[in-house]
C-alpha cells in the first residue's frame, strides 16, 4: 500500500479539458499515473513501463472539497496564444469571447494506491527524490504539502489505510457531520464509470480506457490537531473514535 498527498491552491484533473466538461472534483487516475512517472523518470513513449502503474488500484480520500475556480493566467495565455483550452487554434469560436480554463481550487486529496510490492517501493523512492517537477494536474500547478509521505508506505487494504491515516484539519475547522468522501475503485462492474484509466499517457497519442469506482462518506479514524494551532482549536472534531490525546490516535495507517 502507498499513500500518497495532494494538496496545493490550484488543481487540474480534467481527462477532456473543454468548456462543456465538468471539472472533475478528485484526481483522475491518469493524472496521478503520470505524475508518478515524472517522479521516475518514466518514458511516457513506452507503454511497458507504464502499464504496471496503471494496474495500480486506487482510492482517494477527499479531505478539503475545494472550489471550482477560473485559472485567470491560464486565460490570459490561450488568449495571446491564439488557441483555445483544447489547444485547436480556436479562441472560442465567437469574435470577442474569452477563452475559459477552470480548476478546483484549494482542495486537498489523499490517494492510496494497492498493487505488487516492488512497484510500490519503486514509486516510494521516486516521490521521495523525483526527477522530474511534479504537477497537479496541469503544468504550473505545483503542490502545497510534500506528496511523498515518510510513512506512505504500508501495509493493510486500500480501504482501511484511506480510513485509518489521520486527518489534520486547519485551525477552526471540523468534520463535516457527514464525514469525508472516498473514491474507491472497484474491479467489478458496478458503481460509476470513469474515462480515466490510461491505456497510453505519450504526448500527443494519449488514450484512457473505463474503470468503476464506488462513492461513499464516512469519518477517518485519526483527527490531529492543526500544526501549530493546539491553543486554538476550539471547534472539536465530530464524529473521531479515539481520543486526541491517546497516542495510539495518531500512527498513520496501521
Amino acid at each position: 500500500m502507498l499513500l500518497l498527498r495532494l494538496a496545493g491552491p490550484m488543481q487540474s484533473w480534467d481527462t477532456a479539458p473543454r468548456r462543456d466538461v465538468q471539472v472533475s472534483r478528485e484526481p483522475s487516475k491518469c493524472g496521478v499515473v503520470a505524475l508518478l512517472c515524472a517522479a521516475m523518470g518514466t518514458d511516457l513513449t513506452l507503454p511497458r513501463l507504464m502499464e504496471p502503474l496503471a494496474r495500480l488500484r486506487m482510492g482517494v480520500r477527499v479531505d478539503r472539497e475545494g472550489v471550482l475556480a477560473r485559472d485567470f493566467l491560464a486565460e490570459t495565455a490561450l488568449d495571446l496564444l491564439g488557441t483555445d483550452s483544447d489547444g485547436n487554434g480556436d479562441c472560442g469560436g465567437v469574435a470577442g469571447e474569452r477563452s475559459q480554463s477552470r480548476c478546483l481550487a484549494d482542495a486537498g486529496f489523499l490517494v492510496a494506491l494497492e498493487g505488487e510490492p516492488d512497484v510500490l517501493a519503486r514509486c516510494d523512492r521516486g516521490l521521495r527524490s523525483p526527477r522530474s517537477p511534479l504537477y497537479l494536474g496541469r503544468v504550473g500547478y505545483l503542490p502545497a504539502e510534500p506528496v511523498h509521505l515518510e510513512d506512505g508506505l504500508c501495509q493493510g487494504c486500500l480501504e482501511e489505510a484511506l480510513k485509518q491515516y489521520w486527518w489534520r484539519p486547519r485551525p477552526r475547522e471540523s468534520l463535516p457531520p457527514w464525514g469525508l468522501r472516498f473514491v474507491i475503485e472497484t474491479t467489478e462492474a458496478s458503481g460509476e464509470v470513469r474515462l480515466d484509466q490510461p491505456l497510453c499517457l505519450a504526448p500527443g497519442r494519449v488514450r484512457l480506457g473505463k474503470r468503476h469506482v464506488i462513492t461513499s462518506w464516512d469519518m477517518p479514524r485519526c483527527v490531529a490537531p492543526p500544526e501549530g494551532a493546539e491553543g486554538v482549536w476550539s471547534v472539536p472534531p465530530q464524529g473521531v473514535s479515539a481520543p486526541l490525546d491517546d497516542p495510539a490516535a495518531r500512527p498513520g495507517p496501521r
